[in-house]
């Protein structure tokens, strides 16, 4: 029954909002991947591996912004993923998931987390634009790889810049400026 629905709703095309869906099955995934506009899963607090797995297959861009933590399995799959990603509620990632996920192509928006040093420099190798919220204090040498990535940074809550920073700032030659 919720795979028809889910069937059902796939074939929206516009954005397509679920805030108060708090889980999903793989085979809704399954079929919500399907939607070919933007989705809008606010409501989901946690992403089964299965279930990313799906997800990182939909075309349009994903929002996810209740999910605060990841585990290695969804943070590998959405990693696979080419477009739009949002996960603005997550709170933390290991340095390995934060691996995982930097394979990632394309927008990845990860404002709110909580990240060390090694987790930023680690984003650093992502291929697009990325949105992170540094740790206050983050030295110059864990910031220059996402400031020098493959795409324009934005580095929210970034406190103090020190002489190095802004140069490497100044530098960025991705189009749409910082």
């Amino acid at each position: 029954k919720a795979q028809v629905g889910a069937l059902g709703l796939a074939q929206h095309a516009n954005q397509l909002h679920l805030w108060g869906l708090r889980s999903l099955t793989p085979s809704a995934a399954a079929a919500i991947s399907h939607h070919r506009g933007d989705l809008f899963l606010e409501g989901l607090t946690r992403i089964p591996g299965r279930v990313a797995v799906h997800l990182a297959r939909h075309s349009g861009k994903v929002h996810l912004h209740g999910i605060s933590h990841l585990k290695e399995a969804a943070a590998r799959a959405l990693g696979l993923r080419t477009g739009f990603l949002c996960l603005k509620g997550l709170k933390s990632l290991s340095p390995t998931e934060a691996e995982l996920l930097s394979a990632h192509r394309g927008p990845l928006y990860l404002d709110k987390g909580e990240l060390t040093d090694a987790v930023v420099r680690t984003l650093g190798q992502h291929h697009g634009s990325l949105s992170l919220s540094p740790p206050w204090g983050i030295t110059d040498h864990h910031l220059a790889s996402p400031i020098q990535h493959g795409g324009p940074p934005s580095l929210g809550g970034l406190k103090n810049v020190s002489q190095r920073t802004a140069a490497m700032l100044a530098s960025q030659q991705a189009p749409g400026g910082i």
